[in-house]
């Protein structure tokens, strides 16, 4: 339940900057698209072979799937194994979930701050 939490607390984070940029459409596009993105990251990292490891783009694609991997707040992997998540796995994904967060929070202040509150 913990990783869910996270997870939905991250998505906020990023609804909460995309609505300091736009209007209310595209917040929830872009929030949808980057959340949807980012359940499908790591069946994207899985998907490329070892030989298209050499490929500039492929590498670059690779760090933003591992980056921007949400799957890692879900619990299916664990509940179709029967095996519980170690500590140090729960503690990783909160301090990932946290650091989201933290920057996505702190880029919504920053445009706040830098935009025209009266026009």
């Amino acid at each position: 339940v913990l990783l869910s939490v996270a997870e939905w607390l991250v998505v906020g984070a990023m609804t909460v900057f995309f609505s300091t940029i736009g209007n209310f459409g595209t917040t929830i596009f872009a929030s949808s698209c980057l959340w949807i993105l980012g359940l499908f990251a790591g069946a994207i990292n899985a998907s490329f072979t070892q030989s298209t490891t050499n490929d500039v783009f492929i590498q670059f694609i690779r760090s933003i799937a591992t980056f921007w991997n949400f799957d890692r707040f879900s619990i299916i992997h664990y509940s179709y194994n029967f095996e519980l998540p170690g500590q140090a796995f729960l503690i990783g994904c909160i301090g990932y979930g946290a650091a989201l967060i933290l920057v996505l929070i702190s880029m919504a202040t920053i445009t706040v701050k830098s935009r025209d509150m009266l026009s």
